[in-house]
């Protein structure tokens, strides 16, 4: 179905065309094959899914971190942006527990969104989280106390939403088992009628 206009595509109109296209061409997101093409700028480029910020469902994106801009696309054959996450003013980064249901998700933490993304493996998102915290610009050194905070405070947000994820999973299962031990005590109830019987 044809998608309304998001609140992703409303945040941030691109102005100019992505520079150069897809530069290696191969997609896999590991960057290696991007040229230094000076006018494209691109760092590092690839597939991931990001989280709705208003529906909470997951969608795969192009991404496409430029300097200190990371956009995402539809697809890596669109030119048009859905949404720009300015950098220069990104309050942190924050890679999802190892024990989540989602190992591979990291945050961005920006004034006015937390974008949670996910990565096709664990290496990718390391990979991602490098290049990001390499593309934000150095915070004042009187902000370093609080830093630890909010990189815990971001961990906090992405292993909430991974418990949420976890307890109906969980949820689920415990009605699979309820379900089971019903089904082992009518067979036993069965099975106790036909004794009587015999």
């Amino acid at each position: 179905g044809e998608e309304k206009k998001t609140e992703e595509a409303k945040e941030e109109e691109v102005t100019e065309k992505k520079g150069g296209g897809d530069a290696d061409g191969d997609g896999d997101g590991d960057g290696n094959g991007v040229s230094d093409d000076a006018e494209s700028g691109v760092i590092k480029q690839g597939f991931l899914t990001k989280m709705g910020g208003t529906r909470k469902n997951w969608k795969r994106r192009w991404f496409v971190l430029n300097d200190t801009r990371l956009s995402y696309y539809k697809s890596d054959k669109d030119n048009k942006a859905l949404g720009v996450v300015d950098l220069s003013k990104c309050k942190g980064i924050a890679k999802a527990d190892p024990e989540s249901p989602k190992p591979n998700s990291f945050a961005v933490k920006t004034p006015g969104r937390i974008y949670v993304i996910n990565a096709a493996s664990s290496d990718e998102a390391q990979e991602w989280v490098h290049a990001l915290e390499d593309a934000v610009p150095e915070q004042v050194e009187d902000e370093e106390a609080g830093e630890e905070d909010e990189e815990d405070a971001l961990l906090g947000i992405v292993n909430k939403l991974d418990n949420k994820l976890e307890e109906a999973y969980a949820r689920q299962l415990e009605l699979e088992k309820e379900n089971t031990e019903l089904k082992q005590k009518l067979v036993a109830v069965e099975d106790k009628l036909r004794e009587k019987e015999g």
